[in-house]
Protein backbone atom coordinates (compact mmCIF):
# COMPACT_ATOMS: atom_id res chain seq x y z
CA UNK A 1 0.00 0.00 0.00
CA UNK A 2 1.27 3.11 -1.29
CA UNK A 3 1.66 6.66 1.43
CA UNK A 4 1.48 6.94 5.20
CA UNK A 5 0.54 4.28 7.54
CA UNK A 6 -0.59 5.49 10.81
CA UNK A 7 0.04 2.65 13.28
CA UNK A 8 -1.98 2.32 16.32
CA UNK A 9 -2.37 0.21 19.06
CA UNK A 10 -5.76 -0.49 21.46
CA UNK A 11 -6.52 -2.98 23.45
CA UNK A 12 -10.10 -4.74 24.11
CA UNK A 13 -10.36 -7.52 26.64
CA UNK A 14 -12.99 -9.31 24.60
CA UNK A 15 -11.35 -9.37 21.56
CA UNK A 16 -8.39 -11.85 23.85
CA UNK A 17 -8.79 -15.75 22.33
CA UNK A 18 -5.78 -17.51 23.50
CA UNK A 19 -3.23 -17.91 21.82
CA UNK A 20 -3.95 -14.31 20.49
CA UNK A 21 -4.69 -11.25 23.26
CA UNK A 22 -7.07 -8.32 23.15
CA UNK A 23 -4.43 -6.11 21.70
CA UNK A 24 -4.71 -5.45 18.64
CA UNK A 25 -2.82 -2.99 15.84
CA UNK A 26 -4.95 -1.04 13.54
CA UNK A 27 -3.39 1.14 10.50
CA UNK A 28 -4.74 4.42 9.35
CA UNK A 29 -3.52 5.82 5.78
CA UNK A 30 -4.61 8.43 3.47
CA UNK A 31 -7.03 6.00 2.19
CA UNK A 32 -9.06 2.90 3.43
CA UNK A 33 -9.45 -0.33 2.11
CA UNK A 34 -13.59 -0.06 1.92
CA UNK A 35 -16.22 -2.33 3.54
CA UNK A 36 -19.44 -1.44 4.84
CA UNK A 37 -20.71 2.22 6.22
CA UNK A 38 -19.70 2.16 9.48
CA UNK A 39 -15.93 1.00 8.30
CA UNK A 40 -13.52 3.69 9.34
CA UNK A 41 -12.24 5.08 5.87
CA UNK A 42 -8.78 5.99 6.24
CA UNK A 43 -8.71 2.26 8.12
CA UNK A 44 -6.53 0.10 5.96
CA UNK A 45 -6.92 -3.96 4.99
CA UNK A 46 -5.50 -5.96 7.90
CA UNK A 47 -3.46 -8.09 5.43
CA UNK A 48 -1.88 -4.83 4.38
CA UNK A 49 -0.88 -3.81 8.03
CA UNK A 50 0.51 -7.36 8.60
CA UNK A 51 2.59 -7.15 5.27
CA UNK A 52 4.05 -4.01 6.11
CA UNK A 53 5.31 -5.01 9.92
CA UNK A 54 6.70 -8.23 8.94
CA UNK A 55 9.87 -6.58 7.94
CA UNK A 56 9.98 -4.16 11.25
CA UNK A 57 9.76 -8.41 13.09
CA UNK A 58 6.39 -9.22 13.21
CA UNK A 59 6.46 -13.07 13.35
CA UNK A 60 3.78 -15.20 11.62
CA UNK A 61 0.42 -16.13 13.71
CA UNK A 62 0.61 -18.90 16.07
CA UNK A 63 -0.68 -22.65 14.23
CA UNK A 64 -4.75 -22.16 13.49
CA UNK A 65 -5.27 -18.58 15.26
CA UNK A 66 -6.02 -16.36 12.43
CA UNK A 67 -4.33 -12.56 13.52
CA UNK A 68 -7.42 -10.79 12.04
CA UNK A 69 -10.24 -9.21 14.12
CA UNK A 70 -12.46 -6.24 14.02
CA UNK A 71 -12.89 -3.62 16.19
CA UNK A 72 -15.03 -0.84 17.14
CA UNK A 73 -13.75 2.87 17.67
CA UNK A 74 -16.12 5.51 19.17
CA UNK A 75 -14.39 8.51 17.22
CA UNK A 76 -15.42 12.34 17.05
CA UNK A 77 -16.39 12.78 13.78
CA UNK A 78 -17.79 15.34 11.36
CA UNK A 79 -20.29 14.83 8.77
CA UNK A 80 -19.57 11.06 9.52
CA UNK A 81 -15.85 11.80 9.14
CA UNK A 82 -13.47 10.45 11.41
CA UNK A 83 -11.43 13.58 12.56
CA UNK A 84 -7.76 13.34 12.22
CA UNK A 85 -5.77 11.97 15.17
CA UNK A 86 -3.22 14.59 16.91
CA UNK A 87 -0.74 12.73 14.63
CA UNK A 88 -1.91 13.55 11.21
CA UNK A 89 -3.31 16.49 9.38
CA UNK A 90 -5.90 18.04 11.29
CA UNK A 91 -9.57 18.49 9.08
CA UNK A 92 -10.75 21.53 7.80
CA UNK A 93 -12.96 22.08 10.45
CA UNK A 94 -15.83 22.21 7.84
CA UNK A 95 -19.40 20.18 8.15
CA UNK A 96 -20.89 21.15 11.91
CA UNK A 97 -19.74 20.33 15.74
CA UNK A 98 -18.31 16.87 15.89
CA UNK A 99 -20.04 14.22 17.75
CA UNK A 100 -19.21 10.68 18.77
CA UNK A 101 -19.72 7.90 16.19
CA UNK A 102 -19.27 4.57 16.15
CA UNK A 103 -16.33 3.22 13.28
CA UNK A 104 -15.24 -0.25 12.44
CA UNK A 105 -11.21 -0.67 12.12
CA UNK A 106 -9.91 -3.98 10.86
CA UNK A 107 -6.35 -4.96 12.37
CA UNK A 108 -4.25 -7.68 13.54
CA UNK A 109 -3.85 -9.20 17.14
CA UNK A 110 -0.97 -9.72 18.94
CA UNK A 111 0.13 -12.68 21.80
CA UNK A 112 0.31 -11.44 24.81
CA UNK A 113 4.07 -12.20 24.62
CA UNK A 114 4.33 -10.08 21.17
CA UNK A 115 2.67 -7.56 22.90
CA UNK A 116 5.48 -7.21 25.50
CA UNK A 117 8.46 -7.29 23.24
CA UNK A 118 7.32 -6.49 19.96
CA UNK A 119 5.31 -3.28 20.60
CA UNK A 120 7.84 -1.84 22.36
CA UNK A 121 10.18 -2.51 19.94
CA UNK A 122 7.82 -1.43 16.85
CA UNK A 123 7.42 2.36 18.50
CA UNK A 124 11.19 2.69 19.28
CA UNK A 125 11.66 1.62 15.56
CA UNK A 126 9.16 3.94 13.83
CA UNK A 127 10.80 6.82 16.14
CA UNK A 128 14.43 6.46 15.57
CA UNK A 129 13.90 6.84 11.56
CA UNK A 130 12.00 8.35 9.05
CA UNK A 131 9.65 5.59 7.48
CA UNK A 132 6.20 5.18 5.69
CA UNK A 133 4.68 3.87 8.95
CA UNK A 134 4.56 6.22 12.12
CA UNK A 135 3.30 5.73 15.64
CA UNK A 136 -0.22 6.78 16.62
CA UNK A 137 -0.33 8.14 20.27
CA UNK A 138 -2.02 5.06 21.05
CA UNK A 139 0.69 2.99 20.44
CA UNK A 140 3.28 4.94 22.06
CA UNK A 141 1.38 4.60 25.16
CA UNK A 142 0.98 0.78 24.72
CA UNK A 143 4.60 0.57 24.28
CA UNK A 144 5.30 2.08 27.53
CA UNK A 145 2.90 0.23 29.81
CA UNK A 146 5.02 -3.00 28.09
CA UNK A 147 8.06 -1.74 29.24
CA UNK A 148 6.48 -1.47 32.74
CA UNK A 149 5.51 -5.02 32.75
CA UNK A 150 9.39 -5.50 32.03
CA UNK A 151 10.27 -3.78 34.50
CA UNK A 152 7.43 -5.11 37.08
CA UNK A 153 9.14 -8.80 35.92
CA UNK A 154 12.74 -7.94 36.00
CA UNK A 155 12.01 -6.51 39.76
CA UNK A 156 10.34 -9.64 40.50
CA UNK A 157 7.22 -8.07 41.39
CA UNK A 158 4.94 -10.62 40.25
CA UNK A 159 2.44 -12.68 42.56
CA UNK A 160 0.58 -15.78 42.23
CA UNK A 161 -3.20 -15.99 42.27
CA UNK A 162 -6.21 -17.55 41.19
CA UNK A 163 -8.71 -16.83 38.96
CA UNK A 164 -12.27 -19.21 38.22
CA UNK A 165 -9.94 -22.29 39.70
CA UNK A 166 -7.09 -21.04 37.19
CA UNK A 167 -3.96 -20.35 38.80
CA UNK A 168 -2.17 -17.04 37.30
CA UNK A 169 0.38 -14.74 38.02
CA UNK A 170 -0.23 -10.49 38.57
CA UNK A 171 1.59 -7.48 38.81
CA UNK A 172 2.28 -6.91 42.33
CA UNK A 173 1.63 -2.97 42.92
CA UNK A 174 1.56 -2.71 46.92
CA UNK A 175 4.06 0.17 47.37
CA UNK A 176 3.05 3.73 46.95
CA UNK A 177 5.52 4.13 43.81
CA UNK A 178 3.75 1.65 41.93
CA UNK A 179 0.33 2.79 42.90
CA UNK A 180 1.61 6.08 41.61
CA UNK A 181 2.70 4.46 38.36
CA UNK A 182 -0.72 2.81 38.21
CA UNK A 183 -2.37 6.16 38.23
CA UNK A 184 -1.10 7.79 36.07
CA UNK A 185 -1.04 5.33 33.19
CA UNK A 186 -4.84 5.62 34.31
CA UNK A 187 -5.21 9.39 33.60
CA UNK A 188 -2.93 8.97 30.57
CA UNK A 189 -5.00 5.97 28.87
CA UNK A 190 -5.87 7.71 24.75
CA UNK A 191 -9.46 8.50 24.29
CA UNK A 192 -9.54 5.96 21.58
CA UNK A 193 -8.47 2.90 23.92
CA UNK A 194 -11.29 3.54 26.22
CA UNK A 195 -13.69 3.78 23.54
CA UNK A 196 -12.79 0.59 21.62
CA UNK A 197 -15.15 -2.58 22.02
CA UNK A 198 -15.90 -5.61 20.36
CA UNK A 199 -18.92 -5.56 17.59
CA UNK A 200 -20.66 -7.75 19.78
CA UNK A 201 -20.63 -4.96 22.84
CA UNK A 202 -20.47 -1.97 21.16
CA UNK A 203 -24.46 -1.39 22.52
CA UNK A 204 -26.92 1.13 20.97
CA UNK A 205 -26.62 2.80 17.76
CA UNK A 206 -24.60 6.24 19.55
CA UNK A 207 -21.89 5.60 21.33
CA UNK A 208 -21.52 5.96 24.97
CA UNK A 209 -22.36 7.41 27.71
CA UNK A 210 -20.98 4.64 29.68
CA UNK A 211 -17.29 3.52 28.51
CA UNK A 212 -15.49 1.02 30.35
CA UNK A 213 -13.35 3.15 33.46
CA UNK A 214 -9.80 3.59 32.41
CA UNK A 215 -8.66 1.01 35.87
CA UNK A 216 -10.21 -1.62 33.94
CA UNK A 217 -8.55 -1.07 30.75
CA UNK A 218 -5.48 -0.89 32.43
CA UNK A 219 -5.67 -3.41 35.06
CA UNK A 220 -6.71 -6.19 32.41
CA UNK A 221 -3.76 -5.53 30.29
CA UNK A 222 -1.26 -5.49 33.00
CA UNK A 223 -2.66 -8.93 33.73
CA UNK A 224 -3.28 -10.37 30.52
CA UNK A 225 0.82 -9.80 29.64
CA UNK A 226 2.18 -9.85 33.13
CA UNK A 227 0.31 -13.72 33.44
CA UNK A 228 1.89 -14.80 30.14
CA UNK A 229 5.28 -13.24 30.86
CA UNK A 230 5.38 -14.84 34.07
CA UNK A 231 4.88 -18.14 32.52
CA UNK A 232 7.56 -17.85 30.14
CA UNK A 233 10.19 -16.58 31.87
CA UNK A 234 9.42 -17.80 35.64
CA UNK A 235 12.16 -19.85 35.99
CA UNK A 236 14.59 -16.59 35.04
CA UNK A 237 12.80 -13.67 37.45
CA UNK A 238 11.37 -16.05 40.27
CA UNK A 239 13.59 -17.75 42.70
CA UNK A 240 12.40 -21.50 43.14
CA UNK A 241 11.52 -20.91 46.74
CA UNK A 242 9.07 -18.26 45.17
CA UNK A 243 7.50 -20.46 43.30
CA UNK A 244 7.37 -23.29 45.51
CA UNK A 245 5.81 -21.21 47.87
CA UNK A 246 2.91 -20.20 45.10
CA UNK A 247 2.40 -23.71 44.67
CA UNK A 248 1.54 -24.16 48.15
CA UNK A 249 -0.68 -21.14 48.08
CA UNK A 250 -3.07 -22.28 45.42
CA UNK A 251 -2.74 -25.86 47.23
CA UNK A 252 -4.28 -24.03 50.02
CA UNK A 253 -6.71 -22.34 47.86
CA UNK A 254 -8.11 -25.39 46.40
CA UNK A 255 -8.54 -27.07 49.73
CA UNK A 256 -10.42 -24.19 51.06
CA UNK A 257 -7.42 -22.20 53.41
CA UNK A 258 -7.11 -19.33 51.73
CA UNK A 259 -10.32 -16.53 52.39
CA UNK A 260 -9.35 -14.14 49.62
CA UNK A 261 -11.26 -13.27 47.09
CA UNK A 262 -8.97 -15.10 44.25
CA UNK A 263 -6.32 -12.46 44.56
CA UNK A 264 -3.14 -12.12 46.10
CA UNK A 265 -3.75 -9.29 49.11
CA UNK A 266 -0.94 -7.04 47.23
CA UNK A 267 -2.14 -7.35 43.30
CA UNK A 268 -5.28 -5.03 43.10
CA UNK A 269 -7.33 -3.05 45.31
Amino acid sequence: MDGLILVHGLYVPELSEPPLSGFLLWGEGLAGGGGGPERHPRGIEAAALEDALKPLGLGAAPAGAPREAVAMLALPARAGWPLAPSSAPRDSGTGGPPALRWFEVAGIRLTPLETLEFVPHLAASLRARPQRLTTGDDLDYCAEAARWVFDLLHRRRVAPSAEGGRPVWRPVLSDPAERDRLQRFVVALPPAVRTASSPALRGGARPGPLFPAPARIVRLFLEEVTDAAAREFIRDVIPAERRRAGAAWLRARRGGHVTSSGRTRDTWR
